[in-house]
């Protein structure tokens, strides 16, 4: 009976979305051109999935004025005619001390001043706003002066922006050059309700844009790989690079756009509708970034689905009140490995969405493709322990079939699993507290409505929605590498 709902699920699914092509989503990126801003408009730019609708220009780094004739030449030299550009104010506030060198820097060729939009940019972004039929994702690699004066101007269109990606320092406290050039727009903006993924470099070691790393990014040749390779060897910005001086800033956040999993994000507490990241790892950020310049990455990798399904209108009614914050914290990953546990495991259960993350994490840790790890379990096969198994073949793709997955011997049974990729081994065991948190509440549902009652399998269903939501995969574990 099981299967047969399951099949039914899946059936329903795909015939609700068979014919569905992703559609590409609109972006419009707000910069105040440092020289990583350059970086990560070219890695937008590399997105095929994205539509830019328009570049706007704040001041930071730059006057806005010269930041519109930069990002112009740019797009001139890889012969992209059809981005607008709107210059925004000026603030009339002290130039940062790096400006000199800023300005000193060739983004391209001669700028067909044609691009840039004399309505300003202001202007420009309500009338794009106001021309889509879809919510905009907007990418803000500076002060957030202009959107702040868009929604000031037009409170209503701040339901049609899907979230602003924006790069700070800090909100906890509130620092950082683009919070503290125009702190009364930031201020504005958070209390409007609207969602803001802020994207820090979190003063982490090796971040830096070096020689090295240059060199990997030229090891493939393509327009934009040759634009970002020749500005990056003029002298002024050669001299930066040899001094660390450049760092992976503003790249983070075309990475975090495409692979969500890779950072760590906690919503602040007094203000819900911000996000700021609290972990990543530096490593697999240089290399999604690789992804990128190559364009050899996959926007969706589904093999029945053409894209997962996370509209809400596919899903229970207790699913539907968590399944927005869920996938904003955890990342459509670990979403789409949760779901299919859940529906082949034939009900919602705590250890099996905890199989899910501890597999999904492993990936991560180990940098592990799909169908790649293999996996002994340590949980046995006895309910509910035996359940985190479920959780591990759909996360790792190391299934019964490909002979990947198998249950150790030891006669203490225990939440942890052993890793295997590339020459690579960790085991990863689900901490105790947590463990005894479980363990707790299951006996607590045990004692007030029996074992395996219907009341019973509600409760469960409660409580493992509950942790599905509650338990961070990068806080819940220990990782031993062995």
């Amino acid at each position: 009976m099981k299967k047969i709902i399951f099949i039914t699920f899946i059936s329903i699914l795909f015939f609700s979305i068979k014919g569905y092509s992703h559609e590409k989503e609109n972006i419009i990126i707000d910069t105040d051109c440092s020289i990583d801003d350059l970086r990560a408009i070219c890695e937008l730019i590399a997105i095929d999935e994205v539509n830019i609708l328009a570049i706007l220009t704040s001041d930071g780094t730059l006057s806005p004025s010269e930041g519109s004739r930069k990002v112009a030449s740019l797009l001139t030299s890889l012969n992209i005619l059809n981005i607008p550009i709107g210059t925004g104010k000026d603030l009339q506030i002290a130039a940062p001390i790096w400006r000199p060198f800023a300005e000193d820097i060739l983004w391209g060729n001669k700028a067909n001043d044609s691009l840039i939009d004399k309505s300003g940019a202001v202007s420009l972004f309500i009338n794009k706003i106001n021309a889509s039929d879809l919510p905009i994702t907007i990418f803000c690699f500076g002060p957030l002066t202009n959107i702040a004066a868009a929604i000031e101007e037009l409170p209503e269109f701040s339901t049609k922006i899907k979230r602003i990606i924006w790069y700070n320092e800090s909100i906890n406290p509130l620092s950082g050059f683009n919070y503290e050039r125009d702190v009364k727009a930031a201020d504005f903006l958070f209390n409007k309700g609207i969602q803001i993924d802020v994207i820090s470099d979190l003063n982490k070691k090796g971040t830096e844009f070096s020689y090295s790393f240059l060199e990997e990014i030229g090891n493939k040749n393509n327009k934009i790989i040759q634009i970002i390779t020749s500005i990056h060897k003029q002298s002024e910005v050669s001299e930066k690079i040899k001094a660390n001086h450049l760092k992976l800033w503003d790249d983070l956040l075309p990475v975090y756009f495409l692979f969500p999993d890779v950072f760590s994000m906690e919503k602040d507490v007094k203000v819900p509708n911000i996000s700021i990241n609290k972990d990543y790892d530096v490593n697999i950020i240089k290399e999604k970034l690789l992804h990128i310049y190559y364009q050899d990455f996959a926007f969706s990798n589904e093999v029945v689905f053409l894209q997962f399904p996370t509209d809400s209108c596919f899903f229970a009614e207790d699913i539907k009140k968590s399944m927005n914050d869920i996938i904003r914290f955890y990342g459509k990953e670990e979403w789409k490995k949760c779901v299919l546990t859940n529906e082949i495991h034939g009900h919602l259960g705590t250890y099996s969405i905890i199989g899910a993350k501890m597999g999904v994490k492993a990936c991560e840790y180990l940098n592990a493709e799909v169908d790649r790890v293999s996996v002994v379990s340590n949980a046995g096969n006895k309910p509910p322990l035996s359940c985190m198994n479920d959780g591990l073949q759909i996360s790792t793709g190391a299934t019964l079939g490909l002979g990947m997955i198998s249950i150790s011997n030891d006669t203490i049974k225990t939440p942890s699993a052993i890793f295997s990729y590339n020459g690579k081994k960790i085991k990863i065991v689900l901490k105790e507290e947590v463990q005894k948190q479980i363990t707790n509440d299951i006996n607590g549902i045990i004692n007030k409505y029996g074992a395996l009652t219907p009341a019973y399998w509600e409760a469960v269903r409660t409580i493992s929605i509950k942790y599905w939501q509650k338990y961070d995969r990068n806080k819940i574990f220990d990782i031993i590498a062995l």
